[in-house]
């Protein structure tokens, strides 16, 4: 039995080995494949019809420009007005939310750090209170003076 179970498990190995290699290889080959794609270049067929296409337009803008003076040509001699932004509208918008959020964000950490001051400020007093409660004599019984006192102090505040 046990000489069967290591036999199987030689097999499974041995195609998770075979798995690997296989994943290796064809991981590789897609590296040199995107490598080749860099390097390639337009054949030279193609890139005369795409040169030729390029100078026929170039011609017919030529041509069509002496035929017939356009009237940017008017405006570059005199100052030219500033252009707007294509994008002034999402801008203004972007940088009014920015604000906004700016606005919020502050309120919100001041609010954090008045909680936080409070906060400090309960535990610093129910630590001295703490203290001053758990106070004992040199024979550890507690202290009841301090305990009185406290209870005196926390009628008066009602009282108030």
């Amino acid at each position: 039995m046990c000489w069967l179970v290591r036999r199987a498990n030689l097999r499974i190995t041995a195609k998770k080995r075979s798995d690997i290699h296989y994943n290796k290889v064809k991981s590789e080959y897609h590296k040199t494949l995107a490598r080749e794609k860099e390097r390639l270049q337009t054949p030279e067929y193609l890139r005369r019809i795409l040169d030729e296409e390029a100078e026929r337009v170039a011609k017919e803008q030529s041509a069509e420009a002496a035929s017939s003076p356009s009237p940017s040509a008017k405006k570059s001699t005199a100052a030219a007005p500033a252009r707007m932004d294509r994008f002034h509208k999402e801008r203004t918008i972007y940088e009014q939310n920015k604000a906004q959020r700016d606005a919020e964000l502050a309120t919100i950490k001041a609010e954090e750090e008045q909680e936080k001051k409070a906060r400090k400020a309960y535990f610093d007093e129910r630590r001295k209170t703490n203290a001053k409660l758990m106070k004992k004599t040199t024979r550890g019984q507690p202290k009841l003076n301090n305990q009185i006192d406290h209870i005196l102090a926390k009628l008066q505040k009602e009282k108030k």
